[in-house]
């Protein structure tokens, strides 16, 4: 099965599923390969692989993706292993169209469509959410209250509220 809107492009056999998308500073290629045992994610030198027996389900959620070069929609995938809650990054996609809604957009059908047929292949459930906590992102929230803290104890010291002497 092909997959196809402007800047994204998704192929999807049996036994692998590839994706070349263009994102504002290059083109992104990765390829799944659904091997009998293992599920294994390939974008250049980066190797993901995933035993079947150890996944307990995917997630997905839909993301901006082009925060700095306008507002393009994304698919992030995650694996959710049996022996470990901590979402594992799975595979990212983004492509370029104009949207009111995440979830009416050809990055969500394209995302649901690759899980699905993962999913159906090794009778492995997988869930739409609209947002998916995971250290890499908890750890920035913790970063943005930081600064925020230190601001506003610098602007009460050079407003002369709080004193060092």
């Amino acid at each position: 099965m092909e997959l196809g809107y402007r800047n994204c492009r998704i192929n999807i056999e049996e036994t692998f599923i590839s994706c070349v998308y263009e994102r504002p500073y290059g083109v992104i290629k990765w390829r799944i390969d659904l091997d009998e045992n293992e599920i294994c994610y390939t974008e250049g030198k980066k190797r993901r692989s995933f035993h079947v027996d150890e996944i307990n389900e995917f997630q997905f959620e839909m993301l901006n993706g082009g925060s700095r070069y306008g507002d393009i929609p994304a698919c992030n995938a995650y694996v959710i292993l049996k022996n470990d809650p901590e979402p594992q990054e799975f595979f990212y996609f983004m492509v370029s169209e104009e949207y009111t809604l995440m979830n009416e957009t050809k990055a969500y059908d394209y995302g649901t469509i690759i899980l699905n047929q993962i999913s159906k292949k090794y009778n492995i459930a997988n869930f739409y959410k609209l947002s998916i906590d995971t250290k890499k992102k908890q750890g920035g929230v913790g970063l943005v209250f930081l600064i925020l803290i230190l601001i506003v104890v610098w602007l009460l010291f050079e407003s002369g509220v709080i004193k060092l002497f």
